[in-house]
């Protein structure tokens, strides 16, 4: 019937057909992922790796940077992310990561680590406390011992729905 002079019947079927080859959406991450590299006033070498899953289940991660010729390199030990956008953050509407690590081999003491995702472009933050231990619920210090900007690099802080 179709045959060369009626093509046009053969479209609905080929519709049809495209429409089970185009590959669905992209689902949203389920898990709170932190990603940070590069170098501030106080530091160099950075490069945080971490998530966890909405609940705190699921926890993996690294923590490395350069505070002068000291090297810190622990893994994640907590980590809790805060933001109203359930996305990488903006200067008008932040993402924040709270992790801490240590100690260790390598380190005398556990640290706290404040990411700030600003949007990038030198305005996130990193921001680095000494703490005795890690307090219940992942919860950041009152202040930080050190605030700087992630002059050259980005972080990235993702708070999943």
């Amino acid at each position: 019937v179709m045959g060369r002079h009626a093509p046009w019947l053969a479209v609905p079927a080929l519709v049809g057909a495209l429409a089970f080859a185009v590959p669905a959406a992209a689902a949203a991450p389920v898990t709170d992922t932190v990603s940070a590299t590069g170098s501030g006033d106080y530091w160099s070498g950075v490069d945080i790796q971490a998530q966890t899953g909405p609940d705190g289940r699921g926890l993996s991660g690294h923590i490395t940077f350069n505070f002068g010729i000291l090297h810190f390199s622990e893994r994640v030990r907590c980590l809790r992310v805060t933001g109203p956008d359930q996305g990488a953050g903006t200067v008008t509407a932040p993402t924040t990561a709270i992790l801490y690590a240590g100690p260790s081999r390598t380190a005398a003491t556990d640290v706290v680590i404040q990411l700030v995702d600003n949007g990038g472009g030198g305005f996130d933050e990193m921001n680095l406390e000494p703490v005795a231990s890690i307090p219940p619920r992942c919860t950041a210090p009152s202040s930080f011992l050190l605030d700087s900007m992630l002059t050259n690099g980005r972080a990235v802080v993702y708070d999943a729905p």
